[in-house]
């Protein structure tokens, strides 16, 4: 299966230690709480930027004192230094920043912030698009194909351990996908809306206890089937290395057309097969797939010309033909 895009969240721990020196005068006093701290952005991916923001109702942090560091070394030190931008490690890889706050009242704060980025994949697959045996593609969906995403938290260890120790919320078009939604629900199966060329899906994962979250979003593009001809040796058998198209020359007594519908229902009772001949209907063959052809003489041409459509899916169909110098 293809892989979809990279889904990142984010685990964020937030301690604190608060040093008061004894005062024999009354004051009003700035306490840990006072101090907000934002994350920029929310769920950061593995080596991209990141921002940290300080904040306070209570005291001017622009007065303040601030000295940060990372691994006991002080990276940003100075009066009102309130936003600190680091660049994350790789996945599952702990940046700890330790804070010194001194407001201008003389009461120091410490703080810390401790950021790990985490990698969640979501493969999808179409779960009923037919391909060839052997065709080393991915099936593609198209209108009315059923669709299978798949979420795989792979980086941290409790989440790796058991992936449906979670609770997955999904979204489709931006909608709630709340029948698809729960605890454990890891993968989200739907149909195609034929309104939709493009799905959105979205994700949003978390161990129960919120110690590990993960959001993002997947686009699923939605294509036309594909109906491709082969010629049929009766030594090689189907010649896949190379379809059929525009004009081809029949060289032997009798030929064999092989059609391969790509991506449409693989359920192959569903489809219905109408072979032409020079824009003439003609009986199915006993195998749908195979035409062969036998010239009474040689000399001119046939157009093929096959629909193959969906019996159950309205909007499933696709036509091809090709011309047979006789």
């Amino acid at each position: 299966m293809k892989y979809g895009s990279i889904i990142i969240g984010i685990f964020i721990v937030i301690t604190f230690f608060v040093y008061a020196p004894h005062n024999t005068y009354a004051e009003a006093k700035v306490v840990s709480g006072d101090i907000n701290i934002e994350i920029i952005p929310d769920n950061p991916e593995p080596y991209t930027d990141v921002t940290v923001k300080l904040g306070s109702y209570a005291t001017d942090l622009n007065r303040a004192s601030i000295d940060w560091k990372i691994n006991s070394k002080t990276v940003l030190s100075g009066i009102g230094r309130t936003t600190y931008t680091f660049k994350t490690g790789g996945p599952n890889t702990a940046t700890v920043i330790n804070l010194n706050i001194l407001p201008d009242n003389g009461i120091t704060i410490t703080r810390q912030v401790v950021v790990v980025p985490s990698e969640i994949e979501m493969l999808w697959q179409a779960v009923d698009a037919y391909t060839p045996a052997f065709y080393k593609g991915k099936a593609l969906p198209t209108q009315e194909s059923k669709i299978k995403v798949v979420a795989f938290p792979n980086t941290i260890n409790v989440a790796k351990a058991n992936k449906k120790n979670m609770v997955y919320t999904w979204t489709r078009g931006g909608s709630s996908a709340q029948d698809a939604s729960g605890y454990g629900r890891d993968s989200f199966t739907f149909f195609n809306n034929v309104l939709n060329d493009t799905e959105h899906i979205g994700l949003s994962a978390s161990s129960v206890d919120n110690a590990y979250s993960a959001t993002g979003t997947l686009d699923i593009g939605i294509i036309k089937p594909s109906l491709l001809f082969y010629k049929k040796s009766p030594i090689n058998g189907i010649l896949y290395d190379e379809a059929l198209s525009g004009s081809t020359t029949m060289t032997e007594d009798e030929m064999t057309v092989v059609a391969e519908p790509y991506y449409m229902n693989r359920n192959s009772s569903d489809l219905a097969y109408n072979w032409k001949i020079n824009n003439a209907g003609i009986e199915t063959p006993n195998k749908r797939t195979e035409l062969t052809i036998r010239p009474a003489s040689r000399g001119g041409y046939a157009t093929i010309a096959l629909t193959v459509e969906s019996i159950t899916k309205l909007f499933q169909s696709v036509t091809n033909n090709i011309r047979i110098n006789l």
